[in-house]
Protein backbone atom coordinates (compact mmCIF):
# COMPACT_ATOMS: atom_id res chain seq x y z
CA UNK A 1 0.00 0.00 0.00
CA UNK A 2 2.84 2.40 0.88
CA UNK A 3 4.53 1.47 -2.35
CA UNK A 4 1.32 2.21 -4.26
CA UNK A 5 0.96 5.55 -2.46
CA UNK A 6 4.57 6.46 -3.25
CA UNK A 7 4.07 5.44 -6.88
CA UNK A 8 0.88 7.51 -7.03
CA UNK A 9 2.72 10.53 -5.56
CA UNK A 10 5.56 10.04 -8.01
CA UNK A 11 3.13 9.90 -10.94
CA UNK A 12 1.30 12.96 -9.56
CA UNK A 13 4.60 14.86 -9.25
CA UNK A 14 5.62 13.86 -12.76
CA UNK A 15 2.28 15.02 -14.14
CA UNK A 16 2.68 18.29 -12.22
CA UNK A 17 6.19 18.78 -13.65
CA UNK A 18 4.80 17.96 -17.11
CA UNK A 19 2.04 20.58 -16.67
CA UNK A 20 4.57 23.17 -15.45
CA UNK A 21 6.83 22.49 -18.44
CA UNK A 22 3.84 22.72 -20.79
CA UNK A 23 2.80 26.07 -19.32
CA UNK A 24 6.42 27.24 -19.50
CA UNK A 25 6.63 26.21 -23.17
CA UNK A 26 3.31 27.90 -23.96
CA UNK A 27 4.51 31.12 -22.29
CA UNK A 28 7.77 30.91 -24.26
CA UNK A 29 5.82 30.45 -27.52
CA UNK A 30 3.56 33.38 -26.53
CA UNK A 31 6.61 35.57 -25.87
CA UNK A 32 8.15 34.59 -29.22
CA UNK A 33 4.90 35.36 -31.05
CA UNK A 34 4.70 38.72 -29.27
CA UNK A 35 8.27 39.56 -30.29
CA UNK A 36 7.45 38.46 -33.85
CA UNK A 37 4.36 40.71 -33.86
CA UNK A 38 6.37 43.66 -32.53
CA UNK A 39 9.05 43.15 -35.20
CA UNK A 40 6.31 43.00 -37.85
CA UNK A 41 4.81 46.25 -36.55
CA UNK A 42 8.30 47.78 -36.53
CA UNK A 43 8.82 46.69 -40.15
CA UNK A 44 5.44 48.13 -41.17
CA UNK A 45 6.18 51.44 -39.44
CA UNK A 46 9.59 51.58 -41.16
CA UNK A 47 7.95 50.85 -44.52
CA UNK A 48 5.40 53.62 -43.93
CA UNK A 49 8.18 56.03 -42.94
CA UNK A 50 10.14 55.23 -46.10
CA UNK A 51 6.94 55.57 -48.16
CA UNK A 52 6.20 58.96 -46.59
CA UNK A 53 9.78 60.16 -47.17
CA UNK A 54 9.59 59.12 -50.83
CA UNK A 55 6.22 60.92 -51.14
CA UNK A 56 7.70 64.08 -49.65
CA UNK A 57 10.68 63.74 -52.01
CA UNK A 58 8.31 63.41 -54.98
CA UNK A 59 6.27 66.43 -53.86
CA UNK A 60 9.42 68.54 -53.46
CA UNK A 61 10.59 67.44 -56.93
CA UNK A 62 7.22 68.41 -58.45
CA UNK A 63 7.38 71.73 -56.57
CA UNK A 64 10.89 72.39 -57.93
CA UNK A 65 9.84 71.50 -61.48
CA UNK A 66 6.80 73.80 -61.27
CA UNK A 67 8.99 76.61 -59.93
CA UNK A 68 11.44 76.17 -62.83
CA UNK A 69 8.50 76.14 -65.25
CA UNK A 70 7.14 79.40 -63.79
CA UNK A 71 10.58 81.04 -63.91
CA UNK A 72 11.01 80.01 -67.56
CA UNK A 73 7.55 81.40 -68.36
CA UNK A 74 8.41 84.71 -66.66
CA UNK A 75 11.71 84.78 -68.59
CA UNK A 76 9.84 84.21 -71.87
CA UNK A 77 7.34 86.99 -71.04
CA UNK A 78 10.14 89.44 -70.18
CA UNK A 79 11.93 88.56 -73.43
CA UNK A 80 8.70 89.11 -75.40
CA UNK A 81 8.20 92.52 -73.74
CA UNK A 82 11.80 93.46 -74.51
CA UNK A 83 11.39 92.51 -78.18
CA UNK A 84 8.07 94.41 -78.32
CA UNK A 85 9.70 97.51 -76.84
CA UNK A 86 12.63 97.30 -79.27
CA UNK A 87 10.22 97.05 -82.22
CA UNK A 88 8.27 100.03 -80.87
CA UNK A 89 11.48 102.08 -80.57
CA UNK A 90 12.40 101.03 -84.13
CA UNK A 91 8.98 102.16 -85.39
CA UNK A 92 9.28 105.50 -83.57
CA UNK A 93 12.75 106.10 -85.03
CA UNK A 94 11.45 105.25 -88.51
CA UNK A 95 8.55 107.72 -88.15
CA UNK A 96 10.94 110.36 -86.83
CA UNK A 97 13.28 109.83 -89.80
CA UNK A 98 10.40 110.02 -92.27
CA UNK A 99 9.19 113.26 -90.70
CA UNK A 100 12.74 114.62 -90.87
CA UNK A 101 12.98 113.69 -94.56
CA UNK A 102 9.57 115.25 -95.18
CA UNK A 103 10.70 118.47 -93.48
CA UNK A 104 13.86 118.53 -95.55
CA UNK A 105 11.90 118.03 -98.76
CA UNK A 106 9.61 120.91 -97.83
CA UNK A 107 12.59 123.15 -97.27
Amino acid sequence: LVQDLLLALLVQNLLLVQDILLVQNLLLVQDLLLVQDLLLVQDLLLALLVQNLLLVQDLLLVQDLLLVQVLLLVQDLLLALLVQNLLLVQDLLLVQNLLLVQDLLLV
